[in-house]
């Protein structure tokens, strides 16, 4: 029994490395897809449409496989989870990003952690964060802002108030939307869970364009083949893929742990965008990503309990 247990419980571990690698790798690309995407699809579109489809397409595969019962308590759970990670943040993040210089965009998103560690003590799912959480915390924002580099988060003045905390409200939106996530009354599958949440956002973010009167204002003829590979890269790896990953992390491991996403992203982008010919590799970059990384270690090797004192991986 206790062998059978030992292999369940290597196996869990090797299945959580490897979500890791998922939400690491494909998110920290999407930056750079993004960048291609936007090129000529307006942004708010992009988020639009590419999490409506992502969702309706993960959620006609998930029924095939999955004969779970949905409740109007399951799809309401998901229209305010979607709401909260794929409207209020995302297009807080992109309003912000027209006003704001693109480092302090960076930095402020990179306080995820900060917001995700605390709301879920809040929230009482887990024991209040130990020595290791905090020094990693410390050290991976300290990390990015040193990698941004004070001359790119020079023109807040420039930018307008409203603008900042609403960014700021963005990464809190993504923040509880994704502890509240783990508590919420949704489907057992969390690919069927993934793909109404995904769906749902992306609806209420088409319905607030058509509100707004801007729905048609897509023209499709002008998108480029590169913003065309960009938008199927984001929806398939970084939506469809590596947000059904991210869920199922949330249910297995510390909200803390799976936050670092957040930094080792900006490291992969800028990596990223050195190998494409879209910036560049100095020692200030190495060094901060060498503080990130570091900071990352140390959250991932805490031992964290949860209020049942069970300890999570």
């Amino acid at each position: 029994m206790e062998t059978s247990t030992g292999k369940r419980q290597g196996s869990l571990k090797l299945y959580i490395v490897m979500a890791f690698f998922i939400i690491y790798a494909f998110w920290g690309f999407s930056y750079l897809a993004v960048r291609y995407a936007v090129e000529t699809i307006p942004p708010l579109h992009l988020i639009g449409i590419r999490n409506f489809t992502a969702g309706l397409v993960l959620f006609s595969i998930a029924r095939t496989r999955f004969r779970e019962k949905l409740t109007p308590e399951h799809w309401f759970s998901a229209v305010k989870i979607g709401s909260l990670l794929f409207v209020f943040c995302h297009m807080g993040v992109v309003t912000a990003s027209k006003v704001l210089p693109s480092g302090l965009v960076a930095l402020v998103v990179t306080t995820i952690p900060v917001w995700m560690v605390l709301i879920d003590w809040a929230m009482r799912y887990s024991e209040r964060p130990g020595w290791r959480v905090i020094l990693g915390i410390i050290l991976g924002t300290a990390g990015m802002a040193f990698l941004i580099g004070p001359g790119n988060l020079v023109g807040i003045a420039g930018g307008s108030l409203f603008s900042v905390v609403f960014l700021i409200l963005a990464t809190v939106s993504w923040s509880f939307g994704s502890i509240y996530s783990k508590k919420a009354k949704l489907p057992d599958s969390v690919i069927l869970s993934s793909a109404m949440q995904m769906m749902t956002g992306g609806a209420v973010s088409l319905l607030i364009l058509t509100i707004s009167g801007h729905l048609w204002d897509l023209d499709l003829t002008g998108i480029s083949n590169k913003s065309i590979f960009a938008f199927f890269f984001l929806m398939i790896f970084a939506s469809i893929i590596a947000y059904t990953v991210y869920a199922w992390l949330l249910r297995k491991t510390a909200a803390s742990k799976v936050a670092t996403y957040t930094y080792v992203n900006a490291v992969i982008a800028l990596s990223a965008g050195w190998l494409a010919g879209d910036g560049e590799m100095n020692s200030r970059i190495i060094f901060s990503a060498v503080m990130i990384i570091a900071g990352v270690v140390i959250i991932l090797s805490s031992n964290k309990n949860n209020k049942n004192g069970k300890k999570v991986i």
